[in-house]
Formats: structure tokens, C-alpha cells, sequence
């Protein structure tokens, strides 16, 4: 038996330090003792952190622990509801496994872009993924993640930041789906084989029940997981008859798939426009503000060198040299990255 392996859950103090002693007086029979250090107390609810904690005692002399957060099985439990560390755990974690493979994998020449990204989708997305079927993410996650990914595939096609590809370019590229459809596919997963267990199991009980005469208030509530998987559901055009359909594991699986995978493409094509719109707006207030400060510099090309002999305008602006950019910076510093940005891609000759 691991200390990771067991829980006991109680509705009180005085409950959960009897069942403590019973099970200390149980693996004293056997001749297993129980590690003080490695057992934590973890709230169901929050507590002020002026509250003292209880005294659970284990061991001898030694009193339980009380914490906010505790690794269980790969995942973080918390007091709360919040997925901002569980997110940051499996970033690190998949971070780890991509640089592990980093000189076996992403950088041998002799290897096809198709094996790489089998590789990446069967190491690296498990466990930057891993248990998010249960997780209610907030945008804010979600972009995480996201960017997370997109860093790793950019070094396995080869591609820097100042290539200047866009986010749905490289999903296209690699064949990879927003991390978002990702999620949604394993909600759906996970509620037809909740929805296909015995009445009796807990995750049904949970997933089903409700508290008699228990009203929430009306704003200001985060989301539930039912809530989530609900939205999920009627986005995916399977609300109607959706439990009957789902005691079919094969088929739900096919209605899954053909759902997300529609919503896939709709979800790439508004990230593609978001990301024009976004382009264009940005090439507008360059422009603007170019005509504001007015313009530096010659005619075409433009010498790195000839950033020690750019003006300033009275505002103190620095305005790119390159006639067809002309974007303006408030630093020196700004317009030199700038410039490398241009000796990349050819339009700034190096003197």
C-alpha cells in the first residue's frame, strides 16, 4: 500500500480522526506503519486561513498536517475549485516530456514530420491533458494551454516567432485541432461512460442527484461540470435523446467524433478571422500613428547600421526606415529588435 493510494473522507473533525485511528491501529497488525510527513488534511470547504488547524494525531506525537492543495494520482486536489495549478502542473509535467525528446525526436533530420507529430500527440498531449475530462476551464486556462502547445509545435516544424505564422497556420500544419475541442471530445467521452454505469456507482449518484430544497444564488456562481458537459451537448446538436443514444459506447463515439469534428472546423475558421481582424487592426494604428509622428529614412531597403543615424521626432518616437513598414517605436531598443526581424526575412541589409 502507497500513501498516495488512499483517502478517507469524512463529514466532521471527530469522524475523520476516528477512522485515522482505526486504520493506524489496522496497519499496525499487519506491520505497516503510516509516514506522518506524507499524510496531509485537506478542507472540503474553505477555511479562513486564521483558523487553527485541527489536532489529528498520528504516529506518535505527530499531528496531521492541514494544506489547500495536495497531489494525488498525477492530479491536484484543492479547497477550492480553481484549475490554475492543475494547469500549471501539467504544463511542467508535459514540458518535461517534450525535452526529453527533444534531440531523440524533434531534431533528428532523418526522422518524417508525420512520425514527430505521432510522438507529440501519443507523449506530450497525455500528459498535458491528462484527467481533463473532469475540468471546468476558464479562458484564461485554456489560452495556457494553448500556448504551451503551439510553442512545441512550432520547434518541431522548425519555426521561429519571427517567421511570423499564425496560430491557425500551424494547427493546419500539424493537423492538430483546437485545444478547446480537445477538451470538449473528452467531456462527452466521460459523460456516456457516466451515464453507462449502474445506478448504484457514486459518479452517476453525483452526476444525476440533487440536494432537495437547495437553491443557488443567482449571480456570480462559477460553473459546474454539468453545467460545462450541458453547453457541450447542445453545441454538439446531440441534446436530443442523448442519454438513450449514449448506452451504445460505439456509437457515441462515432456522434462524438463527427460532432467535435464539425466544430473543429468551425472553431479554426473564426480563429483565422480573428487573427486577420487583428492583423488589420494592427496595420491601421501603424499607420496612424506613422502619419502622427511622421516619417524616417529612405526609399527601399534599410542598413542595420543606419539606426545610429535615425532621427527622433519631437515626440520621441523611433519610425522604422523601411519605406513599405514605416511601424513606429518608443524606444531605440524597440526599433533595433525590430530591424533584426527585417535582416531575417531579407529587407534590411546587414553593413
Amino acid at each position: 500500500m502507497y500513501a498516495d493510494d488512499l483517502v478517507i473522507a469524512a463529514h466532521s473533525e471527530e469522524e475523520l480522526e476516528a477512522l485515522l485511528l482505526r486504520l493506524e491501529r489496522a496497519t499496525k497488525r499487519w506491520g505497516l506503519t503510516i509516514s506522518p510527513t506524507k499524510t496531509k488534511h485537506l478542507p472540503g470547504y474553505f477555511v479562513p486561513s486564521d483558523t487553527p488547524p485541527p489536532q489529528l494525531p498520528i504516529g506518535d506525537g505527530a499531528v496531521v498536517e492541514r494544506v489547500e492543495s495536495f497531489p494525488y494520482l498525477g492530479s491536484v486536489l484543492m479547497t477550492g475549485s480553481s484549475l490554475s495549478a492543475e494547469v500549471s502542473l501539467r504544463i511542467s509535467r508535459a514540458a518535461i516530456s517534450f525535452h526529453r525528446l527533444r534531440n531523440a525526436v524533434w531534431k533528428l533530420p532523418g526522422l518524417s514530420l508525420r512520425t514527430k507529430l505521432q510522438v507529440f500527440s501519443a507523449t506530450v498531449i497525455p500528459s498535458l491533458l491528462y484527467a481533463c475530462e473532469t475540468w471546468t476551464p476558464l479562458v484564461e486556462h485554456l489560452r495556457r494551454l494553448e500556448t504551451f502547445r503551439l510553442a512545441c509545435l512550432r520547434s518541431i516544424l522548425g519555426l521561429t516567432r519571427l517567421d511570423c505564422v499564425r496560430s491557425s497556420q500551424i494547427l493546419e500544419r500539424s493537423g492538430q485541432s483546437p485545444i478547446g475541442e480537445h477538451l470538449r471530445q473528452a467531456r462527452l467521452r466521460w459523460l456516456g461512460h457516466v451515464a453507462r454505469m449502474p445506478s448504484h456507482r457514486m459518479p452517476k449518484q453525483l452526476l444525476f442527484g440533487r440536494i432537495e430544497g437547495a437553491r443557488r444564488a443567482r449571480h456570480g456562481l462559477e460553473k459546474r461540470w454539468s453545467d460545462v458537459v450541458q453547453e457541450d451537448v447542445e453545441l454538439s446538436g446531440l441534446a436530443d435523446d442523448w442519454y438513450q443514444r449514449c448506452q451504445d459506447r460505439p456509437q457515441w463515439r462515432r456522434l462524438v467524433k463527427d460532432a467535435t469534428g464539425q466544430l473543429e472546423a468551425v472553431a479554426l475558421q473564426q480563429q483565422r478571422r480573428a487573427e486577420e481582424r487583428r492583423s488589420q487592426q494592427r496595420a491601421e494604428r501603424r499607420v496612424a500613428k506613422a502619419q502622427q509622428v511622421g516619417t524616417v529614412g529612405g526609399t527601399g531597403g534599410a542598413s542595420a547600421s543606419h539606426l545610429g543615424h535615425l532621427g527622433q521626432s519631437t515626440s520621441g518616437t523611433w519610425v522604422c526606415p523601411v519605406t513599405s513598414c514605416q511601424r513606429a517605436f518608443d524606444t531605440s531598443r524597440g526599433l533595433k529588435v525590430h530591424l533584426a526581424w527585417h535582416k531575417h526575412r531579407g529587407d534590411v541589409t546587414a553593413t
